[in-house]
């Protein structure tokens, strides 16, 4: 074979390589890429139950005890419209992010914003991301060492030692937590949200029996009526916004449910958001009919003069516990946005 017919035929070789793709899409026969591209996103391995405890704990968290204090502060009717106002908003764009998953293949926020802004859009994403969620980790911390260190004095019978202190605890807390924190699959934290909503039941439970037992009634609502509207209505619109954002988070949940369809993703949503409004709402109207206009951000922080014993200690524990076991999953987007 001549040289000039080998040259020929690498050239129609190389020609084949390029028009076969081609050729094949013109007669409806998908490419390898293209079967790459139409693979599923967000089949992950985390059931339906986890993810709903995974996103339950990123929405509620602490949040429904400050209803309370949202009630005082912007009125009792404002507060509940506000809510299931702020409520609806966050259900209908938490079931648009299972839409944006599936139509852009794009597995958590960053790369959402990446994909829609290029660079500027992934620098805002990680910035915002960590600072929210960097923000909430050190509220977490802040209660922890205002709950724990009486806790400790309770238990070792009125002795206060050194190691006892705020700032010993919440260090021998985060080195305890370092092997948790690092943890790659979000479904992996599902076992310790569950810890956190069990904690944040029985302390909720307890919070109201120790209200009606010590007789701390004030019967908030002949003092201050059912106000409608207070001066204050506009900043606690601020503060249940807060209490609803999760969107970030629920990327990573999304993409983390096994067998996922739109239909799952929305039940998870309802179930989560429904149970906060509920909680919050009822919360709400017992710490405000219990202490008044006076109804302190934290609710156990309104339990002056009450917090010796066995059942206050008992509160303080479990919502300890709510908050450290939601530690670890608190550091997964601050991580995930410095990575």
């Amino acid at each position: 074979m001549s040289e000039e017919k080998q040259r020929l035929l690498s050239v129609n070789v190389d020609l084949k390589d390029v028009v076969s793709p081609i050729v094949d899409r013109s007669n409806n026969r998908p490419s390898e890429m293209d079967e790459d591209i139409k693979k599923p996103v967000g089949a992950g391995t985390s059931p339906a139950l986890a993810c709903a405890f995974l996103l339950w704990t990123d929405i509620c968290g602490i949040g429904p005890l400050a209803s309370g204090y949202y009630m005082a502060s912007g009125g009792v009717f404002f507060t509940i419209i506000c809510t299931l106002f702020v409520a609806g908003i966050a259900e209908y764009s938490l079931r648009g992010i299972y839409t944006l998953v599936e139509k852009y293949k794009k597995d958590d926020y960053v790369e959402m914003c990446d994909f829609a802004l290029k660079k500027p859009g992934r620098l805002l994403a990680c910035m915002f991301v960590f600072v929210y969620n960097f923000g909430g980790f050190c509220a977490n911390l802040l209660v922890v060492g205002s709950a724990v260190p009486p806790l400790l004095v309770y238990i070792s019978g009125g002795h206060n030692y050194v190691l006892f202190h705020r700032t010993y605890v919440l260090l021998i807390l985060m080195v305890l937590s370092i092997p948790v924190c690092f943890l790659k699959n979000i479904g992996n934290y599902a076992w310790l949200c569950y810890i956190t909503i069990v904690s944040f039941g029985l302390g909720v439970l307890m919070l109201v029996g120790l209200g009606i037992h010590e007789d701390v009634l004030t019967d908030g609502f002949k003092q201050n009526g059912w106000t409608w509207v207070d001066k204050n209505a506009l900043g606690i619109l601020g503060g249940l916004c807060y209490v609803f954002v999760c969107h970030d988070m629920s990327f990573s949940v999304a993409v983390s449910l096994k067998d996922p369809s739109e239909k799952k993703w929305a039940w998870i949503v309802r179930l989560c958001l429904g149970t906060n409004v509920i909680l919050s709402i009822v919360l709400g109207l017992f710490s405000y009919s219990v202490f008044g206009a006076n109804t302190l951000p934290f609710l156990p922080n309104n339990y002056v003069g009450s917090l010796d014993g066995i059942l206050p200690n008992l509160i303080r524990f479990f919502v300890a516990l709510m908050i450290i076991t939601a530690i670890p999953y608190s550091c997964f987007l601050p991580r995930m946005a410095l990575e």
